[in-house]
């Protein structure tokens, strides 16, 4: 019995980021972050207050911008298409 290759829908990443760097003032969030989720992971973001783990979840969401590096969404670049796919539940919110 012969196995069918998967689909690129299955092995397209659902969350993509790719060497993404954020600013803040002279400080800099993230240096270079690059990360690949597949439909069906579970991933969670360890860290001290201040590393960038509310910056990296903003930038995926599409609530902030990277100053350089590639966000996309099932293949696609992150933009005003993309984020109606993406649910995020901050923990402060701002009504």
């Amino acid at each position: 019995m012969s196995q069918e290759a998967p689909s690129s829908a299955a092995t397209t990443p659902v969350l993509r980021l790719q060497d993404v760097h954020k600013q803040r003032g002279s400080r800099s969030v993230l240096q270079g972050l690059s990360l690949e989720l597949q439909r069906g992971e579970v991933f969670g973001l360890l860290g001290p207050n201040g590393c960038g783990k509310s910056t990296t979840l903003h930038i995926a969401g599409g609530l902030l911008r990277p100053d350089a590096g590639s966000v996309l969404i099932e293949g696609a670049a992150a933009g005003p298409g993309t984020r109606a796919r993406v649910g995020l539940c901050p923990q402060q919110q701002a009504l």
